[in-house]
């Protein structure tokens, strides 16, 4: 499996969601839960580190077991993204939502013959 060949895509859409700001689609929450980055950053964070120690792992170890668990953390990791896409502007989310179905589709792609 090409080591973490399907993040660019994502770090480049969570670049653009840090610094390009938040959807205001809620006139009551005009924020949305997006107010500041540490909002939606504490929304990853477990998904970010798991897929960061799975990539760890599988770079230490290139088994079938560490390969399907970086697999598998990549595709929570790449869900909890999308469930903060609420944050990212309205103009951007065809661009990141693409990003997101792109990096799905290469770890299912991934094989893991090493």
């Amino acid at each position: 499996m090409k080591k973490a060949k399907f993040l660019v895509p994502v770090v480049v859409a969570v670049a653009m969601m840090i610094n390009i700001g938040c959807s205001k689609s809620n006139p009551l929450n005009p924020l949305d839960g997006c107010s500041g980055n540490a909002s939606w950053v504490e929304a990853i964070s477990n998904e970010s580190t798991a897929y960061a120690n799975a990539v760890m792992a599988y770079s230490d170890d290139p088994s079938e077991a560490n390969c399907a668990n970086q697999k598998t953390a990549g595709k929570n990791y790449l869900d909890a993204l999308g469930e903060v896409a609420k944050c990212v502007p309205t103009v951007s989310q065809a661009q990141y939502n693409e990003a997101i179905a792109e990096a799905k589709k290469d770890i299912d792609e991934a094989n893991c013959d090493g």
